[in-house]
């Protein structure tokens, strides 16, 4: 693995919160390789330690942009938003034959209107914690399926849909074959949220703690991470290829000049 590549990912694994003993690890390199990558990245005023005095030191990105000409997967990539989390997700299924073998529900409450809400939290491997709600009244009976958060990158974002509706749609396979029961799919219970770590205007707005700009966009530091997030998949695309279409409209010629690109 070269220097450079160690430079891009040390900065990715470091903002995201990654203590250097278990970057070391995933880069297969010495602690003392990490350390000085660090320490490098500090002086360069491209990250800043939030606990100065904690062990392990905890970093983020500063309002500086570290760009790598042709880094690890492709060039420029770690002043871009790749990756977006996922969450709020909730999925519905209409209950056409209720379960013929008993549920052992974690949790049972009772809504308005004669409404009940029974609760199953089951641990999937691959997924994580899934929850399932069923919601019993006198006009419908549906099971809602709730995922943990995933990550998508920006060419899956578009997607979402489908991808999400797929994982949804095995959990449902897997409580129709355990409990007996047959479920149709409806769609999406609630809008789903994308968030997107790191960008300087949520660094900027979270002092003031989680602060709306916009019918669906808001600042949310409750993940301890200021984040922007959206409720729609078309404003989280534009915003994860905002800082691209910058550079491309500036030009390197520009970055290099303030000093932002790394040989």
């Amino acid at each position: 693995m070269s220097k450079l590549v160690n430079k891009a990912r040390v900065y990715e694994y470091l903002i995201e919160g990654y203590a250097q003993s278990r970057i070391a690890t995933l880069l297969g390199v010495s602690r003392q390789r990490i350390n000085a990558i660090t320490k490098e990245l500090v002086k360069g005023g491209y990250i800043k330690a939030v606990n100065p005095a904690g062990n392990p030191k905890i970093y983020t990105a500063t309002d500086k942009p570290y760009i790598l000409k042709d880094a690890s997967r492709r060039g420029r990539e770690n002043s871009f938003f790749e990756r977006c989390r996922v969450h709020n997700i909730s999925y519905a299924f209409r209950v056409v034959v209720p379960p013929r073998m008993p549920v052992k529900w974690d949790s049972e409450s009772d809504l308005n209107n004669g409404v009940t809400q029974h609760s199953l939290v089951y641990p999937f491997k691959d997924l994580g914690n899934v929850t399932f709600k069923r919601i019993r009244g006198k006009k419908e009976d549906k099971l809602v399926v709730w995922l943990p958060e995933i990550w998508l990158s920006r060419e899956q974002l578009p997607d979402y849909e489908r991808i999400i509706g797929g994982y949804c749609q095995q959990c449902a396979n897997w409580f129709m074959k355990r409990y007996d029961c047959m479920l149709e799919p409806v769609g999406f219970h609630q809008k789903t949220h994308f968030a997107i770590l790191n960008t300087m205007e949520a660094r900027v707005l979270s002092k003031y703690g989680n602060f709306s700009v916009g019918a669906h966009v808001w600042v949310d530091c409750s993940t301890g991470t200021p984040e922007w997030e959206t409720d729609m998949v078309e404003y989280a695309l534009i915003r994860m290829a905002l800082p691209e279409l910058i550079y491309e409209m500036l030009g390197e010629k520009y970055w290099r000049k303030k000093g932002v690109i790394v040989e």
